[in-house]
């Protein structure tokens, strides 16, 4: 199982990535860790949050 600890290491290593590159590093990832295989019960979804930049 793709677990919050994969999840996390995942997600702090798309740092500065945009919104389309952080999804396919996480559907990357996904794909790694279950061979190749996707359940259709996967989503993403990636929001933008406004900042003080």
């Amino acid at each position: 199982m793709f677990g919050e600890a994969d999840l996390h290491a995942t997600l702090a290593a798309t740092h500065g990535l945009d919104a389309t590159a952080t999804v396919d590093r996480i559907t990357g990832a996904l794909a790694a860790h279950h061979g190749g295989w996707a359940s259709d019960d996967t989503a993403l979804l990636a929001l933008r949050v406004p900042g003080d930049d």
